[in-house]
């Protein structure tokens, strides 16, 4: 009869190394999450710049004037919320989307294509993430500055100081991070 001198793992061997692989999977898996939540973050503030510069181009073709909204909070400025649901505002009438890409009737010539908007990588669309809209909000104070709003996953402080001193505060609905527009 044949004898084989090779080792076979006991069962005790394989258990502690399904053990080690799974906790190193683990710790894969958590800094993943981690690194999409600031990707995701990463994004909005760059949303955020371009929704800017394409508020400053469309101030430079409208004599210096921002964009007026008839989505209106309680404290009489004006304010939109930038997401939608398929093409189609998600508040009644049209928002910030609908004056950057042209398609606004109220707008006053010319009536250009500043940019596509951006909608959040996470919340986009009227359903939002739980009771927050979801998508980038925009204030005007009715003179020449405004905010854009983003709501960031997990802000650092200095991410909620970005709304310290604006022209206009923060509207809530889950928004903490900003960037104000001056003429």
């Amino acid at each position: 009869m044949f004898e084989s001198n090779a080792k076979a793992f006991t069962i005790i061997e394989l258990l502690v190394v399904i053990a080690v692989i799974s906790v190193l999977a683990a710790i894969v898996l958590a800094n993943i999450n981690q690194y999409a939540e600031k990707s995701r973050n990463t994004r909005r503030k760059v949303d955020l710049v371009n929704i800017k510069k394409a508020l400053m181009m469309y101030a430079i073709d409208h004599n210096n004037t921002l964009p007026a909204s008839g989505f209106g909070w309680s404290d009489g400025g004006q304010g939109w919320a930038t997401n939608n649901n398929a093409g189609a505002p998600c508040y009644g009438g049209g928002d910030l989307e609908d004056f950057l890409d042209g398609t606004d009737a109220n707008i006053p010539d010319p009536k250009n294509f500043y940019v596509k908007m951006p909608h959040d990588p996470k919340c986009g669309g009227c359903g939002g993430c739980g009771s927050n809209p979801g998508g980038y909000m925009y204030y005007h104070s009715g003179s020449s500055c405004a905010v854009v709003f983003a709501g960031l996953e997990n802000p650092t402080a200095a991410d909620l100081s970005s709304c310290t001193g604006v022209c206009v505060g923060l509207p809530g609905y889950g928004m903490n991070y900003c960037i104000e527009i001056k003429l």
